[in-house]
C-alpha cells in the first residue's frame, strides 16, 4: 500500500483493534485495524466490513473472516503536488482519484483505471479498446523497465478482471474493488508518470546542461 502520510509504498501489516456487529444475521461484522508505517513511523487506521467463514462472526476466531470492504479513515489523503513535468490534465485526474481513495475506493479505482487507459493510449500510442490488451502490448515492449512492466501487468490480477469484466471493457465504471486495489492503482500511475514524463525530462535537462558545457569547450554536441 501507499502510506497516506509519507507516500512511500510498504508492506501491509494490519493489527485488529475492535470488532462489532454490522447486521444481526448472516455472519457479518465490522472492525477497525491499524498499522504503523515502517518508513515514517506514523499510524494508519482502517475501517472494514467482513464475513465470517463459518457464518458465525466470532471475535475470538483468530481472524477467520473475509474482508468485503475497507477504507482508510485516518489520515485522510492530503497530497498537494506532483512533478511539474507531468501534464496538468493527468495530474487533475490523479488527484481526484487520490482524494477518493479513503472515502470511496470503488470510485478511486475507476478513475485510476480510466487514467491508466488514457496514458497507454495517448502516451504509449496503444489504441486497443480493451484495457487488458493495452496492458499486454505495453508490457511486451522491450524498453519498459521490468519492475514497471510487472506492476502494470499486475493491475488485472489485483483488480480481479476475470470477475469484473467491466474493468476491462468500460474502465470508468464503478464496480466492486479488491482490498488494496485502489492504492495499488495509484502506485502504478506514479510509476507511469515517472516513465513517461519525469525521467525523460530529467534526461533532457542533463543533456542540455552537458551540451552547454561542450559548447563552451568548442566540442561537438550530443545529438
Amino acid at each position: 500500500m501507499i502510506c497516506p502520510h509519507c507516500k512511500v509504498a510498504s508492506h501491509e501489516d494490519w493489527n485488529l483493534v475492535a470488532e462489532g456487529p454490522l447486521i444481526i444475521e448472516g455472519g457479518q461484522g465490522i472492525g477497525i485495524e491499524y498499522m504503523i508505517c515502517p518508513e515514517c513511523k506514523k499510524p494508519i487506521i482502517k475501517w472494514f466490513s467482513a464475513s465470517a467463514i463459518d457464518d458465525e462472526f466470532d471475535t475470538d476466531d483468530d481472524g477467520e473472516y473475509i474482508i468485503s470492504d475497507s477504507r482508510i479513515v485516518y489520515p485522510l489523503s492530503n497530497e498537494t503536488g506532483l512533478s511539474d513535468d507531468i501534464p496538468d490534465k493527468y495530474k487533475e485526474d490523479f488527484f481526484e482519484a487520490l482524494s477518493l481513495v479513503s472515502q470511496s475506493p470503488k470510485a478511486s479505482a475507476a478513475l485510476s483505471r480510466r487514467l491508466l487507459q488514457t496514458l497507454l493510449m495517448e502516451e504509449g500510442k496503444i489504441k486497443d479498446e480493451s484495457l487488458s490488451k493495452q496492458i499486454e502490448k505495453f508490457c511486451s515492449r522491450q524498453d519498459i523497465p521490468p519492475i514497471l512492466s510487472e506492476s502494470v501487468h499486475a493491475i488485472r490480477a489485483v483488480g480481479n478482471f476475470a470477475a469484473h469484466p467491466m474493468k476491462d471493457k468500460n474502465t470508468g465504471e464503478i464496480v466492486q474493488v479488491e482490498p488494496g486495489e485502489a492504492e495499488w492503482s495509484l502506485d502504478v500511475l506514479r510509476g507511469l508518470f515517472d516513465y513517461f514524463f519525469i525521467q525523460p525530462a530529467l534526461f533532457k535537462r542533463r543533456k542540455d546542461d552537458l551540451n552547454n558545457k561542450l559548447k563552451a569547450l568548442g566540442k561537438p554536441l550530443l545529438k
